[in-house]
């Protein structure tokens, strides 16, 4: 099954350096990473949860580190969080893009460049929310549940 979601990805990804015109450079347009990252650090700030984010980034990278139950739901829930705001993140850039689209129908050399960019926003949105967010979730679920069996069985 992984392998099988690893093939979509990769075609999705060729099927995007085809549709772009074989520019590989478009896929890291700039401003389109420091969207989703000010999207994330937007939400850190409002929430104050700077220290939660760091202290589940830490749970989950070192294993060995010691942290309550508590902490560990605090980060699942702020990085599902994350996870939803860097998606709405994507889907405004995406909709800009389409409006933008629409605006320039006469220009293909616009156009062209828009479609560019309303597909790579989703495809940087998808890449933190599949190779990051959702991966620190799973582990921290996991992590979790190893530490109530310990208390179980104390």
């Amino acid at each position: 099954m992984f392998l099988i979601g690893v093939a979509i990805f990769l075609f999705g990804v060729f099927m995007s350096y085809l549709i772009t015109g074989g520019h590989l450079s478009a896929f890291v347009l700039l401003p389109l990473i420091m969207l989703q990252i000010l999207s994330i650090v937007g939400v850190l700030a409002a929430t104050r949860s700077f220290k939660v984010f760091a202290v589940g980034l830490y749970a989950a990278i070192f294993s060995k580190k010691e942290v309550s139950k508590e902490t560990l739901d605090q980060s699942v829930s702020l990085f599902r969080l994350l996870s939803k705001i860097t998606m709405l993140s994507s889907l405004i850039w995406f909709i800009y893009c389409v409006i933008h689209i629409f605006g320039s129908i006469g220009d293909m050399s616009v156009l062209l460049s828009s479609l560019t960019t309303s597909i790579v926003g989703p495809f940087w949105g998808l890449v933190l929310v599949a190779g990051v967010f959702e991966p620190l979730v799973f582990i921290l679920k996991k992590r979790r549940k190893t530490l109530r069996r310990q208390k179980q069985r104390d």
